[in-house]
């Protein structure tokens, strides 16, 4: 019985008992930038930052019972809506941070501290591969 695996649109087919080879090609622009914080967060206080890059786009419709859920996330409509999901986690050096290659769209830069209480985000166009440098997200107090 086949398989499935999905990456970004680009399905592969996995047979049971055969190998299946798999070539990535990242391609998109690279994102960095730094955190700014609120002076009320002391020098021993920084660090532990979070973030990801999400794709704006439409929300999935909502159910009322898991077994709607379930069938539409099946059906043809459902797992194409999956497919366009795109989410790329940013990597922290300190307060400056850096991405994997973002593919094009418009995307929701979000930071946050748990630690702290801070939080940051901003819109964001990705339009060809070139990197891209966000400058300074500031953050503020409060999860949003």
């Amino acid at each position: 019985m086949p398989t499935g695996w999905d990456y970004f649109g680009q399905t592969v087919d996995v047979l049971s008992r055969e190998t299946s080879h798999v070539e990535l090609v990242l391609a998109g622009a690279i994102l960095h930038g730094q955190v700014r914080l609120p002076n009320s967060i002391g020098p021993d206080q920084r660090g532990g930052f979070q973030g990801s890059v999400r794709l704006l786009r439409d929300p999935a419709p909502s159910f009322q019972t898991s077994d709607d859920r379930r069938a539409w996330r099946n059906s043809a409509e459902g797992r194409e809506w999956q497919r366009g999901h795109r989410e790329y986690l940013l990597k922290f050096d300190g307060e400056r941070f850096t991405s994997d290659p973002v593919s094009q769209g418009r995307y929701s830069v979000y930071i946050w501290n748990g630690f702290t209480h801070v939080s940051g985000s901003r819109e964001i166009v990705v339009s060809d591969d070139a990197p891209i440098d966000l400058g300074e997200i500031q953050l503020k107090e409060g999860l949003r």
